[in-house]
């Protein structure tokens, strides 16, 4: 069954190595719907729905693999 979760990433896809790694932050929600309203809650909250702040949160599918940068 394909679930979803939420992860923090660098808000304008930058590499920069040890800051715009991507870090999973919720799992597993079982519906894209639920998912979608569950982090638009969480930017508007966490970073007042800032569209200029470094980090945002966005849903993928539980399948998705983290971006990690390395020099």
């Amino acid at each position: 069954m394909l679930t979803w979760n939420i992860i923090s990433t660098d808000n304008f896809d930058r590499e920069i190595p040890g800051q715009s790694d991507e870090v999973l932050v919720i799992s597993d929600i079982k519906q894209l719907k639920v998912a979608n309203k569950v982090a638009k809650l969480l930017n508007e909250d966490a970073f007042k729905g800032n569209p200029n702040y470094d980090r945002w949160l966005t849903v993928v599918a539980n399948d998705y693999t983290l971006k990690k940068y390395t020099p």
